[in-house]
């Protein structure tokens, strides 16, 4: 078996001398002396590649090994022979993969973190850093004194002492009975958007004249909800039943008042009458 080392890219001029001055001239070889090494044999190398192909001669497959010789994952090739030529195998580098690189050093916590040792506890944690052990369990929302080793701990204040804003509460909506000013309104057409009247927006606001500002409220639903009772008859009052053919105004001018009179008296939420209907006539 002839071995060629990885620095050594040639054969040794003494080993082809004592070849040729053997008469092997061709390199015939006894094949019982050349045997393919198998798993299990003594002399094999489990870190190696054999090249599938036979070489007429030993000269030939050294030629071969050295051009096809690659240092970053050979580290030796060997020639020998049997009966059928001369083989190639090459040794692998076993350092061939890359160095795994090591791993990093475990961050360093930030400055206003504290790890918990063996045998911490809240109060010399507290006392280490100048706070008090409410503040550990407040910045930390700490449910006990228990503690494990590991647990990293706030140990300086978050806020930096500043008290956190509250955020602004949303508006209130207003309540679907109120109606908010806007530039523009007034009351005949605020009224008119709710199907009320001029008269219903002045009582139920207790207004003093029709003069509205911006952002002003106005109750827009009859704050008893019509569940009020009309206003019972004083002994003077008219009651008079509704007829066929009656309408609002002809019955107020029948007896000189006015329609509105006549619907605050009644607390009418419109202008329609049935057949039968009652309503106070105040003289």
């Amino acid at each position: 078996m002839i071995r060629r080392n990885s620095r050594n890219l040639k054969l040794t001029a003494t080993l082809l001398a004592s070849l040729m001055a053997l008469g092997f001239g061709q390199v015939q070889t006894n094949a019982q002396d050349f045997v393919r090494l198998e798993p299990g044999d003594e002399a094999y190398l489990p870190n190696y590649s054999l090249v599938e192909q036979y070489f007429p001669s030993v000269d030939a497959a050294v030629e071969y090994a050295n051009a096809n010789f690659n240092i970053d994952i050979h580290a030796d090739f060997y020639v020998t022979m049997d009966e059928n030529g001369a083989y190639v195998y090459y040794e692998l580098l076993e350092d061939g993969e890359d160095p795994e690189e090591p791993e990093p050093d475990p961050e360093e916590p930030e400055d206003n973190i504290y790890v918990v040792q063996s045998g911490d506890y809240l109060y010399g944690i507290a006392n280490q850093f100048g706070i008090s052990v409410q503040d550990i369990i407040d910045w930390n929302d700490l449910e006990s004194d228990l503690l494990q080793v590991g647990q990293e701990l706030i140990v300086v204040d978050p806020s930096n002492g500043e008290e956190p804003e509250e955020p602004d509460p949303d508006p209130e909506e207003p309540e679907d009975n109120i109606y908010i000013v806007q530039s523009g309104d007034y009351l005949y057409r605020i009224a008119n958007d709710f199907g009320i009247t001029v008269d219903n927006l002045i009582d139920w606001n207790n207004l003093e004249s029709n003069s509205l500002f911006v952002g002003q409220e106005l109750i827009v639903v009859d704050p008893d909800d019509g569940s009020e009772e009309p206003d019972q008859a004083d002994p003077e009052d008219i009651i008079y039943v509704v007829e066929a053919g009656d309408y609002l105004y002809r019955i107020a001018a029948e007896f000189g008042v006015t329609v509105q009179d006549i619907i605050d008296w009644n607390n009418l939420e419109s202008n329609a009458l049935q057949v039968g209907d009652e309503l106070i006539i105040r003289q």
